[in-house]
């Protein structure tokens, strides 16, 4: 069956489809349609029976006009691309993302201090105060004593195996004071009658003994002379004592090794000039038996010969 008329040329049933219809819908619909339109070939119908067929095509169209509504395809109809280049809603972005305060770096704590030095040499420092005191060993003085004699004796330390120190305070311990060297001429008197019987309080009596690695002993001798009335006084003196006299240990014993090594370079010498004279010797008499040796062979070869 074909459906057709001025605006419209004859079309199979179906053939036309409807927007917003399936094939099978629209050709319900073109089928109703067909039935209502006056084919001007054919004769002419009441007009109570076109309306009865456009009542029933409202109706139909009615019916299933809420399953026939457009219906967009499948992903809006957008290309890939153009998905990609829409602009998102805000309500397709991801929730509101909280941030964590950032944890308290704990407190660092205090790297203890690094170990002092340590000399090549052991120390031990022994002290008698009044009424059977000692001075401790986190004491302020015994620290300061130490670092002293370290300090003073950095430039022996190679030399120096132990020292020993030992600090007597007598309360009443009085020495003869020293005259004090002249600076002109005429201070010589004053000198001399200050000097007569005068004696000071020197409390502090230090006793040091530094033993070397070649076994020999500097010690502080007479250490009464050497008393004087401060702390800070008697450890000065006693370490520019100790000082002067590592000094002139090392000043000796290097004058030593000198003289040992000038004494060892001739003999030195004098061995390898008697250990080339011996191989030269020995070289000579193993050619003078090579060369005898081949003049006997060949007296044999010619013997030999003439025998034959």
């Amino acid at each position: 069956m074909t459906i057709g008329n001025k605006f419209y040329p004859s079309l199979p049933i179906g053939a036309m489809p409807i927007a917003g219809f399936s094939t099978y819908q629209s050709g319900v619909v073109q089928r109703i349609f067909a039935d209502s339109i006056q084919n001007p070939m054919a004769p002419r119908r009441s007009s109570t029976g076109r309306g009865l067929s456009l009542m029933v095509l409202s109706a139909v169209i009615a019916l299933f006009g809420r399953g026939w509504t457009y219906t967009a395809p499948m992903g809006g109809g957008l290309t890939r691309k153009q998905k990609h280049g829409s602009i998102q809603n805000k309500d397709k972005l991801e929730g509101v993302y909280e941030v964590q305060d950032e944890e308290e770096e704990p407190e660092m704590l205090e790297k203890p201090p690094m170990p002092e030095r340590r000399v090549p040499y052991s120390m031990h420092i022994v002290t008698q105060l009044p009424q059977h005191k000692h001075l401790h060993e986190e004491s302020n003085a015994r620290h300061y004593i130490e670092e002293k004699l370290v300090l003073s004796l950095e430039n022996f330390e190679d030399l120096i195996r132990h020292v020993e120190v030992n600090l007597q305070v007598s309360e009443n311990f009085h020495r003869e004071k020293r005259p004090e060297k002249a600076k002109a001429k005429g201070d010589l008197a004053e000198i001399a009658e200050g000097a007569a019987g005068h004696k000071m309080l020197t409390p502090y009596i230090f006793k040091a003994t530094v033993t070397l690695t070649n076994h020999h002993k500097v010690t502080l001798s007479n250490p009464e002379k050497h008393a004087q009335p401060t702390l800070t006084e008697a450890v000065d003196h006693m370490v520019d004592v100790l000082r002067k006299s590592l000094r002139e240990e090392k000043n000796r014993m290097i004058a030593s090794r000198r003289k040992a090594a000038e004494k060892a370079l001739p003999d030195e010498i004098d061995d390898d000039i008697d250990s080339f004279n011996k191989e030269m010797a020995d070289g000579l008499v193993e050619a003078e038996a090579s060369a005898k040796d081949a003049a006997e062979e060949a007296m044999y070869q010619r013997i030999e010969a003439s025998q034959k």
